[in-house]
């Protein structure tokens, strides 16, 4: 049986530069199924590979405290923060779905756009003025 690398620490945060790079809003992590992006509304394959939950597991919990490990564990369910290696911050949401530990990561970017870019009526600015 052919060895999951995908998510080692290097190929994780490749992936992560790789989300940005091609305007996702997410990355999704679920057990038997490959990386999957969120761009505009649309979920794409980051790859071929296939996730483990073994894999997935492995990697958070590398990445969360022990008290974060035992709110997860009881509430099979965890949202916090995270600034990775490369400068990247996400929205991560843990959650266990069929037994397996999954992970949403919600891209923050340190950009704030303005009404105008964000495609909200001309009524928000009125209001928010």
């Amino acid at each position: 049986m052919a060895k999951n690398m995908i998510l080692d620490k290097i190929k994780f945060n490749d992936l992560l530069t790789q989300l940005v790079k091609q305007g996702a809003s997410d990355l999704y992590l679920s057990a038997g199924k490959p990386p999957i992006f969120k761009i505009i509304n649309e979920l794409r394959p980051a790859n071929n590979e296939i996730l483990t939950g073994d894999k997935i597991e492995e990697l958070f919990f590398a990445l969360i405290s022990d008290e974060q490990k035992r709110i997860l564990q009881n509430k099979k369910s965890l949202i916090f923060g995270k600034t990775f290696e490369n400068g990247l911050r996400f929205k991560v949401n843990l959650f266990y779905q069929s037994n397996f530990l999954s992970a949403d990561l919600h891209f923050i970017s340190p950009v704030i756009r303005n009404i105008r870019e964000l495609g909200l009526p001309n009524q928000v600015e009125e209001i928010a003025e």
